[in-house]
């Protein structure tokens, strides 16, 4: 497509980057995919690779819009941020104080609580996808009288023994939930996993319960106050993934059967995870998802900050923790969040990457911001969950890169070359 600034600076890694989607394309058998870089806040170049479609030729571009999966809980966190600053939330409160009807929990026979900082960094103690053996056990256990699956489960649970793909059966759930409350009876009577604060388990299904924290605090359906907050921040192409809405440039998705064979994805409905895992977007809003918190971040040496909530709030999301972490590393506030030192033959210097990424039927996706110089770790140490310090942005302007990507082909991680895009970049922005 296009380069965005007209100075040559960034023809060469552009060429290179182009060079190593290609060859990634055909080795891991991508019908399309999309990118777009941003640098020192500004984007520098978007491009689509290969087919949106792949019967109808139509190709993929930087307007496509595709499902980021996981990236919605970042999406989440705008308005969770937003109703922070405004005095709002207390995220260290206990849920039920915002979203009353919610069951109280048990752990060990005793009541417990749990809080939105909690939901948001994983530790509340909620399940994360049921695999088809936990949905056999209870099935089971149900003919002897232990409480029923909801239907919607039991329906994704039978379609998936149909459909060529190895992800858990509540991917395909099929069933269309009009509000929140709805959604939450999918698993609000089911027992924790661990006790709130104890340890990390990534959850979907706890950033469900955030979107109700939201809607309650708010007083407004969720989707309608996302649209409106979304719309005001200038974004374009952020919307809920509803298989009835006409959407121009929608993707098509596939996925691959185990001789290689390219196969359109299952139809699914993803109306139930909205907040978490239910968003559509385009490499081009995922940048400004991205410049939206970074204008927040940074002062930009006026002396003030001109983005939608004050710096330290944005500080507190991606302070990072020791005890939340998974392969991907660690985890702040509805982002993956780690610092790394970067070593050359001068001297050590610290990068912090906020990322997050996002895999499901028939796509994957990435955001992810590489800040050059920057440490937002509590004076270089890592800090437990319970303890609500926070990191801090120590230079005026942003130095870096944010890389947004998009791809239609099943359960693609693409974290690392995300990651080598952004060090690219940043290569070509020292010379």
């Amino acid at each position: 497509m296009m380069l965005y600034l007209p100075s040559t600076r960034f023809h060469k890694a552009t060429a290179l980057v182009r060079s190593l989607l290609t060859t990634l394309m055909e080795r891991k058998g991508i019908p399309g995919l999309s990118v777009a870089v941003g640098v020192d806040g500004q984007t520098v170049w978007e491009e689509g690779f290969g087919y949106a479609d792949v019967k109808n030729s139509v190709k993929m571009t930087a307007d496509t819009l595709v499902r980021v999966g996981s990236i919605s809980k970042m999406i989440t966190t705008l308005a969770v941020a937003k109703l922070i600053d405004e005095g709002k939330l207390d995220i260290d409160r206990p849920i039920q104080e915002y979203l009353p009807n919610f069951p109280v929990k048990k752990w060990n026979d005793q009541e417990v609580t749990f809080t939105t900082r909690q939901l948001m960094n994983h530790t509340a103690g909620f399940r994360h996808y049921l695999t088809k053996f936990d949905i056999r056990q209870r099935l089971a256990n149900s003919r002897e009288g232990s409480p029923q699956l909801p239907n919607a489960i039991i329906d994704a649970y039978e379609y998936c023994k149909h459909v060529e793909g190895s992800l858990p059966p509540e991917f395909y759930n099929r069933t269309t939930y009009q509000n929140i409350s709805d959604s939450l009876e999918l698993f609000q009577n089911d027992s924790l996993i661990n006790k709130p604060g104890s340890r990390f388990h990534y959850s979907t299904f706890g950033w469900i319960i955030v979107a109700g924290i939201v809607e309650n605090v708010v007083g407004t359906k969720f989707t309608d106050h996302m649209a409106n907050l979304l719309g005001q921040l200038g974004f374009h192409n952020s919307v809920p993934d509803v298989n009835s809405d006409i959407r121009a440039n929608r993707v098509r998705y596939y996925s691959r059967q185990s001789n290689g064979n390219l196969m359109n994805s299952p139809i699914v409905d993803c109306s139930w995870k909205v907040a978490s895992g239910g968003y559509l977007s385009t490499v081009k809003d995922l940048t400004h998802l991205a410049n939206v918190m970074l204008r927040s971040c940074y002062y930009h040496g006026t002396g003030r900050c001109d983005g939608l909530f004050r710096p330290e709030i944005v500080h507190h999301l991606w302070t990072p923790y020791q005890d939340a972490f998974d392969e991907q590393g660690t985890y702040g506030l509805g982002c993956v969040s780690y610092k790394e030192n970067i070593v050359n033959a001068n001297n050590v210097r610290p990068n912090h990457h906020v990322l997050h990424t996002g895999r499901g039927v028939g796509f994957g996706s990435v955001i992810h911001i590489t800040l050059d110089g920057e440490d937002l770790t509590c004076d270089g140490n890592l800090i437990a969950t319970k303890i609500p310090l926070t990191g801090k942005i120590v230079n005026d302007t942003f130095n870096g890169a944010t890389v947004a990507m998009l791809a239609n082909i099943e359960n693609y991680n693409l974290q690392h070359i995300a990651k080598a895009i952004a060090s690219i970049f940043i290569s070509y922005l020292k010379r």
